[in-house]
């Protein structure tokens, strides 16, 4: 008489639940990454506008202390170097641009606010020297407004540079 062997195996049911279970754990796994690869560009976008913004910051920040002197124009201030360079910084609309010869730089902002501070009387009277520039505005999809602050401090000379013509030297 022979003798059945019995095969071990799993059965098409136990098969079945195990495709099942697969199945859901990869969806899920699916879900998680997604979700992921969404936050990380998010971040990435959040962190490439942040740079953005601090090297504009740092540019306006470098020229005026690089300038021999900042003056006041109808849209913002021209930053004039001492090797006669003129740096052109424009706040007028939704955006702050540099122009530096035929190089444009600009960044979309909102609600930009300016404020020019001219510290001495005779600033006003000649070239319209300005001190410091407060710059207010806000990022789309931001609560809090940007805000910066920018300093030039002139030597005394730099007062009399481009004097009125109606002053006795």
């Amino acid at each position: 008489m022979l003798k059945q062997k019995k095969i071990k195996a799993f059965t098409l049911l136990e098969f079945l639940v195990v495709i099942s279970l697969s199945g859901i754990v990869v969806t899920l796994s699916y879900v998680v990454w997604n979700k992921a690869m969404e936050s990380f560009s998010l971040y990435e976008s959040d962190t490439r506008d942040s740079s953005e913004l601090m090297r504009m910051q740092g540019a306006l920040q470098d020229d005026f202390f690089e300038a021999k002197s900042v003056v006041l124009t109808i849209n913002g201030v021209i930053c004039k170097l001492s090797d006669g360079q003129e740096i052109e910084y424009d706040f007028s609309g939704d955006e702050i641009l540099r122009k530096v010869d035929d190089e444009e730089w600009m960044i979309e902002v909102e609600n930009v606010q300016v404020e020019f501070f001219r510290e001495h009387e005779k600033q006003k009277e000649t070239a319209g020297l300005v001190d410091e520039i407060r710059i207010e505005f806000t990022k789309e999809n931001e609560e809090k407004p940007f805000v910066w602050k920018v300093y030039k401090r002139y030597g005394f000379s730099s007062y009399f540079d481009g004097a009125s013509p109606n002053i006795e030297h």
